[in-house]
């Protein structure tokens, strides 16, 4: 999955029970730690990935056990960004070897329910969004001379690489282990896909695919090992339609993916004057600045030529110069970027350029923390550019879409085709319609191969979903997609017309605060609005939250895990035994 779960870069914050708390930055490696330096760590001693992949949705369960070698209880918080299109789904806590599963809960209430049941002694877990796409676990306890296990399943839309035939959805997983664990287990199917569909490019050594009742499966298991830095699998997709339904609460949601069509490509003219805003403020200091400047370089040497009004965003702007472009050479306002100083607050007013434009180049992670939330309109194309871990992508989406403008992620597309992306102008999603379904939601289309996911509520059987493209010269094409009840996969298609929907309500989030907080109670989604939360007794749940979901007899937590485990135990009693490792 696309850098799931940069949970491993995370900021720890460690109390004593009944003392004051210390907070301590750890980008690696995976280990809790206290201040009390005559203490030894909480380590981090097994890990257990699950994955399953439909089309280019990945749904990952991460299960991290802790170890605590000290004679104290210790309170844990773990705080982690996740990456654009990235959504915690399902999150669960061990009690004495069994998993229970976290509900939902409106934020507010879920704080005071954990500092409640915390006083009480009482094993609670809090699992909630801060700002933009970022996440803090609370746990409590870990136990003295004891271990604690976290599950965590995260659902995103895997990135393309390449293009044409040689097309791949790419999965990604960070695995920053600073030494050997116990044990190590991965395991990954991809749905409807050949062994020879699929391909290990980096990490896993030992790993074995093997087919089994129509999915491409890859397993692991080590003990005593040390898993390499970065996993990446390509997976490729045949260029065709994907579409299946799933009934939740008396309702049937489908989701579909759809191929791009190839309408032509049309060039961005080229602006005689550019705004290039570049965000100053201290969040500013964690951006990839390599990347940026990489991108710079690409997308000047395709301009040539242009004059650019540079202004630095903090809580307000400020004028860094004029700076004229000639034969993409752009070495002098390189020279000011590279010395620009990274400190206080970000308002979103000040990345709205004062001077006139013809199109306006943002650099930015798109998080604000000081005057008014909202993003200012752009009365000429915005080009955004993202270029951090932690980033609000939503917001600068939403912002490109409204100025016909374009957007890139460089911690997901290498700079120079990101500049490639930020030259053109795409076909663009001009409607989108159905015979028989209702509520229709559609995803940012991707830019390398044009696909774009569809999802909505089925009031027929059988429906038909008609999508228009347009391109800017004003052509037009139609494609029909046939949608059937009862092709389930999980509960992939539920949940991803929820996350599809959120991604339209987030980036005016004051304005849809209700509607967020209700789809995430509904479909056990971390948001804004709405936090996930595990309590120990049923008591507790009667009290606060509502009643907790059954614990899996799978030893994973996902029903994605269920799925797994019944398919191994259906390998082992054809085979005798697991395939070799």
């Amino acid at each position: 999955m696309a850098h799931l779960l940069r949970v491993f870069m995370f900021t720890i914050l460690l109390a004593l029970t009944g003392s004051a708390a210390a907070r301590i930055v750890m980008p690696f490696p995976p280990l809790l730690r206290i201040t009390d330096t005559a203490a030894q760590s909480v380590r981090l001693v097994a890990m257990k990935v699950d994955s399953q992949i439909v089309g280019h949705l990945a749904k990952t369960t991460v299960e991290l056990s802790f170890r605590n070698p000290n004679n104290r209880i210790l309170e844990g918080e773990l705080q982690f960004p996740l990456l654009d299109g990235q959504q915690v789904t399902a999150f669960a806590l061990d009690f004495d070897g069994n998993w229970r599963s976290a509900v939902p809960v409106e934020k507010a209430k879920g704080q005071a329910v954990f500092e409640e049941v915390t006083r009480a002694r009482i094993d609670p877990a809090l699992l909630e969004v801060t700002k933009g796409n970022n996440f803090k676990l609370r746990i409590y306890p870990i136990p003295a001379q004891g271990s604690r296990k976290v599950s965590l399943t995260i659902t995103e839309r895997l990135t393309t690489a390449k293009s044409g035939k040689n097309a791949a959805a790419l999965y990604r997983l960070p695995l920053p282990v600073a030494e050997k664990l116990e044990s190590f287990e991965f395991r990954l199917l991809a749905t409807g896909l050949a062994v020879n569909q699929t391909r290990v490019l980096r990490g896993l050594n030992g790993a074995k695919w093997w087919h089994s009742e129509g999915e491409a499966r890859l397993g692991l298991s080590r003990k005593d090992y040390k898993p390499e830095p970065r996993v990446e699998i390509a997976l490729r997709q045949p260029d065709r339609a994907l579409a299946f339904s799933e009934e939740k609460d008396g309702s049937h949601y489908f989701y579909a993916e759809v191929p791009g069509v190839d309408m032509g490509r049309a060039t961005r003219p080229a602006p005689k004057q550019l705004a290039l805003v570049w965000d100053a403020s201290g969040s500013g200091a964690a951006r990839d600045h390599n990347r940026e400047f990489a991108l710079l370089d690409a997308w000047f040497k395709a301009v040539g030529n242009t004059e650019v009004r540079l202004s630095l965003a903090r809580d307000v702007a400020e004028d860094g110069g004029q700076f004229s472009i000639r034969n993409g050479n752009w070495s002098v306002l390189r020279a000011v970027l590279e010395k620009v100083a990274y400190d206080g607050a970000t308002s979103a007013a000040a990345f709205k350029p004062t001077a006139s434009a013809d199109a306006v180049m943002l650099f930015s992670d798109g998080l604000t923390n000081y005057g008014a939330t909202a993003m200012p309109r752009f009365d000429v194309p915005l080009l955004a550019v993202s270029a951090a871990e932690s980033a609000d992508t939503s917001r600068l989406r939403h912002a490109v879409n409204q100025s016909s403008g374009a957007f890139v992620d460089l911690m997901q597309t290498p700079p120079a085709a990101a500049a490639k992306i930020l030259r053109e102008m795409p076909v663009q999603l001009a409607s989108l319609r159905a015979s028989g379904a209702k509520e229709l939601v559609a995803s940012a289309r991707d830019p390398v191969t044009g696909r774009i996911s569809v999802a909505g509520i089925l009031t027929e059987p059988e429906a038909v979903v008609e999508v228009e493209w347009c391109t800017p010269s004003g052509q037009s094409r139609k494609q029909n997609i046939k949608i059937k009840q009862g092709r389930n996969a999980g509960v992939f298609a539920a949940q991803e017309w929820a996350r599809l929907k959120l991604a339209g309500l987030e980036p005016e989030y004051e304005l849809n605060r209700a509607e967020i907080t209700r789809l995430g109670k509904i479909f056990s989604l971390v948001t804004r609005g709405t936090s996930l939360i595990v309590l120990d007794r049923v008591a507790d749940y009667a009290r606060h939250a509502p009643t907790p979901q059954p614990t899996p007899a799978c030893s994973r937590q996902s029903a994605i895990c269920s799925r797994m485990c019944q398919s191994r135990a259906n390998a082992v009693t054809r085979r005798g035994g697991f395939p070799s490792m």
